[in-house]
């Protein structure tokens, strides 16, 4: 038997193939724009054929104990000081929350001291606020399906975040075996960046501010509210200093062009209903077309509950959220992504072959400007 993994164009990078190889003989490398694949080494195979088999995106793993119609809120948190520091309405901390304070873990999306985007464990509350905020970065998953695998089988309770991608292919993962200790979350997805081409923006930052770049906030609200602003902090002379940006500067311009992404979020099979999470977070924007009377500066999320698992763990903390129900068509209508991936624009074809060449040719400090002007096409 011959053994072939998706297309790459397709291939999602959630590494479920290389972690139930059992000859361990796929590995995720990254390719030349930054994102990572899985390279079967054909000396070790077997042609065994289970990374065919589990791969999320050829085959159909979803079987959740799926609603017949999912539940859809409006929400926000009622403590202000959690709602201030999210991106949105505050749910993700809550969740997370609950489940540390009854004795489970979280996984979630994380920056490192480096400002690399990985996947952590968290076990108090204190590491789960890293998971917070918005990263308009592909996160690194390395071996975490490993490690959530782990705490499941040790009957520890577990919150899982990622994108749909990501939980597809937890899912994938455990193959047909569902875990009553598990609560997974699929956040609303736009795109995924390379992380190459976010740490040549950051060096582009250094460039410009003449030192180091320590945190970085895609989604800051402490000045100016919500999903306008974003913020980075930096060492200049021994002193820390704070720097805010509108959206439609900096990284944000490179993000909301939509060419950046990975080829596989153009064609992405998991932005769609049903969805692959227990529950589904995102912004709910322009709530205030629909629900003016819930709409603040501080920001809403829009929830989909989507399995009976998700059901009951919602409950448990609703107690703690200001909520209304609402319906999947005002959601949809704000957030495509919910039913569709995002179009690819002609100008990913070339964008990261232009990116290289920009990045080898000039320094750092004129990476930006080249870019942007090549995107506004």
């Amino acid at each position: 038997m011959r053994v072939e993994l998706c297309d790459l164009k397709i291939c999602t990078g959630c590494s479920a193939c290389a972690l139930d190889c059992p000859q361990g003989c796929i590995e995720m490398r990254e390719n030349w724009e930054g994102f990572l694949y899985p390279i079967i080494n054909s000396k070790k195979c077997i042609e065994c054929g289970i990374c065919m088999r589990i791969c999320p995106v050829t085959n159909t793993h979803l079987d959740l104990s799926l609603l017949p119609n999912p539940y859809v809120y409006a929400t926000k948190v009622k403590d202000l000081s959690l709602l201030q520091t999210s991106s949105s309405g505050g749910v993700f901390i809550i969740l997370a929350k609950h489940m540390i304070e009854n004795g489970g873990v979280v996984y979630g999306a994380a920056f490192d001291a480096a400002l690399n985007v990985k996947h952590i464990r968290a076990k108090t509350l204190a590491e789960a606020t890293a998971l917070q905020g918005s990263k308009y970065v592909e996160s690194s998953l390395g071996g975490i399906f490993l490690s959530v695998k782990r705490d499941l089988s040790l009957g520890r309770e577990v919150l899982f975040s990622g994108t749909p991608c990501q939980v597809a292919g937890l899912n994938a993962y455990f193959g047909k075996k569902r875990y009553s200790n598990l609560v997974t979350i699929d956040i609303l997805c736009h795109g995924v960046p390379s992380h190459k081409l976010w740490h040549s923006y950051l060096r582009y930052l250094e460039s410009l501010r003449k030192s180091k770049i320590i945190e970085y906030s895609f989604r800051d609200k402490s000045k100016w509210g919500w999903g306008n602003w974003g913020s980075y902090t930096y060492v200049k002379n021994a002193s820390i200093h704070k720097h805010y940006f509108p959206v439609a500067a900096d990284h944000y311009s490179l993000y909301f062009k939509d060419n950046c992404f990975r080829e596989s979020c153009y064609t992405c099979k998991f932005a769609s209903l049903p969805r692959q999470g227990d529950i589904t977070l995102g912004d709910y924007w322009e709530i205030s077309k629909v629900y003016p009377e819930f709409n603040t500066e501080q920001g809403a999320s829009v929830v989909f509950i989507n399995t009976e698992i998700g059901q009951r763990y919602y409950e448990l903390i609703k107690p703690l959220l200001c909520s209304i129900n609402s319906v999947p068509e005002h959601a949809i209508s704000n957030n495509k992504t919910l039913v569709m991936p995002t179009q690819r624009p002609v100008s990913r074809t070339g964008f990261y072959e232009h990116f290289v060449l920009v990045f080898m040719s000039t320094s750092t400090l004129q990476i930006l400007e080249p870019l942007l002007k090549y995107m506004s096409v």
